[in-house]
């Protein structure tokens, strides 16, 4: 599910994004890289209320979260890394 969330994020289709991501964190509670997908996802449908209260519970659970860690330690592709720390600043993180 995660993964179909991110396929919807990387192709901009936002809704979609969310709706898998929700069921993915429904399933998987405790993964961290699900929250984050699902926060950029949310920021970036504008849906930033909910983007910072989902980033704020992952904060508790991964406290040194960062742009910075998010980019060493995320595997996402170079080409692809920009729009999704674009969705995840939106949401408020630095």
């Amino acid at each position: 599910m995660a993964g179909i969330s991110v396929a919807h994020y990387l192709a901009k289709r936002y809704d979609q994004a969310i709706e898998w991501g929700r069921k993915a964190v429904q399933q998987g509670p405790s993964i961290t890289g699900i929250y984050r997908i699902l926060i950029a996802s949310l920021a970036q449908a504008g849906q930033i209320e909910e983007s910072h209260a989902l980033l704020a519970r992952l904060r508790e659970m991964q406290p040194e979260i960062s742009l910075a860690w998010i980019k060493q330690m995320v595997p996402y592709p170079a080409g692809q890394m920009p729009h999704f720390l674009d969705g995840l600043r939106k949401a408020g993180l630095t």
